[in-house]
């Protein structure tokens, strides 16, 4: 004869027994709801748009854009603007590019701002198909870190032509500005040609000017005037002016001392055997002297 043998338990609700079937069926039961709310869970997070849907981006919330990249620009006081680029993805192949400036929004507004340009990229990611020209935007006046009140940037011009689109980690190979802070002078150097070069403490140089030389036809011509500096005459004949390194001009050697071409130990001996010859000739004559002195006193 075949038994069967039922789990009890008892509900501490009420002290009534429940059986293993009861049991197994609650369990079923709070499966299935727990099932239903991960659908929903799952449901609900596919529904909301990512920063690679092209979802309306927000500075603030690093998940609406996907990378982002700065640099240090300057106003027309030298002044520094911190520019911020942010890289969204809008679609396959397509990137929306914001802007901010010291946390300003560069195009549209704070509250809704707007791409300074959308890149397409080929279907293999290794040129940019659009935009073909470099991108031109303003730069709005904006409060910088140092708490000044900086100035708007017009014509700023950012070439991504050589951007591409692969399979890794978002990354910055080459970025340049050609911006500058204010500067001191700091030195001053001479080329071979003539031209001044002034350097300043913001790493900047720029060409000051360049000095202009002249030859003449007969230099032996030239009358002296004093403190070492000479005027043309007739003999000299007119200056041909030029700049160092033109024609037959020579070229300048900066920096360094010009020396005496002079031998110095031979003129040392020259002037020491003239001594010597001095001090004979006195000598002698000292010598007839004294002989002349002598006749007159025989007389």
């Amino acid at each position: 004869m075949t038994s069967l043998r039922a789990a009890l338990a008892v509900d501490p609700s009420n002290g009534e027994l429940i059986t293993a079937q009861t049991l197994l069926q609650d369990a079923i039961t709070e499966l299935d709801s727990l099932v239903a709310d991960t659908r929903r869970h799952v449901a609900a997070v596919d529904a909301v748009p990512s920063a690679q849907a092209g979802m309306a981006i927000d500075f603030s919330v690093r998940d609406t854009y996907n990378s982002l990249t700065s640099l240090t620009v300057f106003d027309a006081k030298g002044q520094e603007v911190a520019l911020t680029y942010y890289f969204q993805k809008a679609g396959n192949d397509t990137w929306n590019v914001f802007g901010t400036a010291n946390g300003t929004t560069v195009s549209g507004s704070d509250v809704a701002p707007q791409p300074i340009a959308t890149l397409t990229f080929s279907a293999n990611g290794a040129s940019l198909l659009a935009p073909t020209d470099p991108i031109t935007f303003n730069v709005p006046a904006s409060v910088n870190a140092a708490g000044a009140q900086t100035m708007a940037i017009t014509g700023i011009t950012l070439d991504l032509s050589n951007a591409s689109q692969f399979g890794s980690s978002f990354g910055v190979t080459d970025m340049s500005q050609d911006g500058f802070s204010a500067g001191q002078l700091t030195s001053i150097t001479v080329e071979a040609n003539g031209i001044i070069s002034a350097r300043y403490s913001n790493g900047m140089s720029r060409s000051a000017g360049q000095i202009e030389i002249a030859t003449f036809r007969n230099p032996q011509g030239l009358q002296p005037i004093g403190d070492n500096g000479w005027a043309r005459t007739f003999a000299s004949g007119d200056p041909v002016v030029g700049v160092p390194g033109d024609g037959n001009l020579g070229v300048l050697q900066a920096g360094a001392l010009e020396e005496s071409n002079v031998d110095i130990t031979g003129e040392l001996v020259n002037m020491i055997t003239a001594q010597r010859i001095y001090q004979a000739n006195a000598q002698s004559i000292k010598t007839i002297d004294q002989v002349m002195q002598t006749i007159v006193n025989l007389r």
